[in-house]
């Protein structure tokens, strides 16, 4: 797969362990009251992706305490979103080309 974002290509294990490490900042963390979300857009066709962070009534403390483990569920959403939308059909997703 390719990133994205960058010229660095990966295996999606791979891509989905460089997303966290070097584009963190594509996700947004949302606290709503008690309740917290991850945000980020598709770099493609700029579907929006996001979802609750459980556990329910997980605020801002909650997301400093576990921010490396909700954006590894952010980009395994997003890995899968370019897969399946934007994948080539073996399994290889098409970059941002």
């Amino acid at each position: 797969m390719e990133c994205p974002w960058c010229p660095t290509e990966a295996e999606p294990r791979g891509l989905h362990r460089h997303l966290v490490e070097v584009h963190p900042e594509v996700v947004a963390l949302v606290t709503q009251g008690s309740q917290a979300r991850y945000e980020l857009a598709c770099p493609i066709c700029g579907e929006r992706l996001h979802r609750a962070v459980k556990p329910f009534g997980a605020g801002a403390a909650f997301l400093a305490e576990h921010r490396e483990q909700v954006l590894l569920v952010a980009f395994d959403v997003l890995v899968h979103h370019l897969l399946v939308m934007h994948g080539d059909g073996e399994g290889r997703a098409v970059g941002n080309s």
